[in-house]
């Protein structure tokens, strides 16, 4: 595969990680439980 696509598709998998992390639901819930339970960076790395 071509070294520029693959830079594309993860920017878009990033992009699309940070949305969905952000949106309220199932996985904020899970991230917030997840910092205040381990830490912020367990949080983060969720």
């Amino acid at each position: 595969m071509d070294t520029e696509l693959i830079a594309q598709l993860a920017g878009a998998g990033v992009a699309l990680g940070i949305i969905e992390g952000i949106k309220p639901g199932p996985l904020l819930t899970m991230v917030i439980r997840e910092s205040l339970s381990k830490g912020l960076k367990a949080g983060m790395w969720t």
